[in-house]
């Protein structure tokens, strides 16, 4: 666990636009280091697998998006040459703006849980829509999902659009109510791993395959249940055909 621990320290000083979540959290690390390997490696599989999911049917399904995520790979590949297995390396994958941007609005249509969380103002009273006042103290439920897909904060919310998350003023205004690994004290342990997760498979599978999503339509992808993670109309049926991408 060294060298996880050498790790964390060198990324939490500061690569990506994931880390601020968690860098002045001084127990995130010793609690990281706290857990069995076998709960590392078993975390959020599904979570993320179910992200993993979404962003790759959308962006093999908007041509603009694949090339212009081909593109910034691409020129990412010619500055920065990969390493002896042919994948970029995490560091350098983290600081693509468009590649943040596609991961991001993949994680605001599909966040980590789809339950309700619990929120507490400790020290103040809440008021809702101007008119409910909710005493200090009192447990307030918050469903991450249904906040992402406010049209008040997110126009046209079902739409897979990554330019949300392109300009930086868009992108501040978004992040304020962007919370698909919560936040807090409360924040996922594993949201690092699953950032790291997506950034190397979908980098990989752009740069490597074509995916044919003939005949599966976007509602596929839409919350439908609660079980924890997020139940989607297709459940986990996803057909496809993948073939090499030549360049």
């Amino acid at each position: 666990m060294g060298d996880f621990a050498t790790g964390l320290t060198r990324m939490s000083h500061g690569t990506g636009n994931r880390w601020h979540y968690t860098k002045h959290v001084p127990w995130y690390g010793a609690a990281l280091l706290a857990l069995p390997r076998s709960f590392l490696i078993k975390t959020a599989d599904k979570n993320t697998a179910n992200v993993l999911r979404l962003i790759i049917y959308h962006v093999f399904s908007k041509v603009e998006i694949l090339e212009r995520l081909r593109v910034e790979l691409a020129k990412a590949a010619a500055e920065s040459p990969a390493g002896s297995d042919g994948n970029l390396a995490l560091r350098t994958l983290e600081q693509l703006p468009y590649l943040t941007a596609v991961l991001m609005e993949g994680q605001r249509l599909s966040p980590a849980i789809g339950g309700r969380s619990q929120r507490i103002a400790p020290d103040r009273e809440l008021v809702y829509d101007d008119k409910w006042r909710i005493p200090t103290g009192t447990p307030v439920g918050m469903t991450v999902l249904m906040m992402h897909l406010d049209e008040r904060l997110y126009p046209d919310p079902q739409w897979f659009n990554p330019e949300r998350w392109v300009d930086p003023e868009s992108q501040k205004k978004a992040e304020k109510m962007f919370a698909p690994f919560s936040r807090g004290s409360r924040i996922c342990l594993g949201m690092h791993l699953a950032w790291a997760e997506m950034c190397l498979v979908v980098s990989t599978l752009v740069r490597r395959f074509d995916f044919d999503f003939t005949g599966v339509p976007a509602d596929h992808f839409e919350w439908e249940s609660d079980q924890f993670t997020i139940g989607t109309k297709g459940k986990s049926e996803l057909s496809t055909l993948v073939t090499f991408y030549e360049t």
